[in-house]
C-alpha cells in the first residue's frame, strides 16, 4: 500500500511547500511522502492530507495487492454510482 498525492495535488493546484505548512510537518518529511518513498503514515498525517486536499483516505491510498485493489476499484464505482443518483 502507498500513498498517491501528485495527482490530487496538482488537480487542487497545490504545491508541495504549501500542503507541508498547512499539514505542519516538514518539507522533506512531504517530499518523502510526495515521492512515495514513505513506508508508514500516521493517522493524524494521513487525516490533515485528506482535509486540506479535500479528499477521503481512498482516494490517497493505492494498493499493489491485486484482492485489495480490486475491492478498491469496486468501492470506488460503488461511490460514483451513488453521486449519479438524482435525490
Amino acid at each position: 500500500m502507498k500513498l498517491n498525492i501528485k495527482p490530487i495535488m496538482q488537480e487542487r493546484n497545490i504545491t508541495r511547500y504549501k500542503l507541508a505548512k498547512k499539514i505542519e510537518i516538514t518539507y522533506p518529511a512531504l517530499l518523502k511522502i510526495y515521492n512515495g518513498e514513505t513506508t508508514r503514515i500516521s493517522l493524524e498525517i494521513l487525516e490533515s492530507l485528506c482535509n486540506a486536499l479535500h479528499c477521503t483516505p481512498n482516494d490517497l491510498l493505492l494498493s499493489d495487492d491485486p484482492e485489495v485493489k480490486e475491492r478498491m476499484d469496486e468501492y470506488q464505482e460503488i461511490i460514483a454510482k451513488s453521486k449519479e443518483r438524482p435525490e
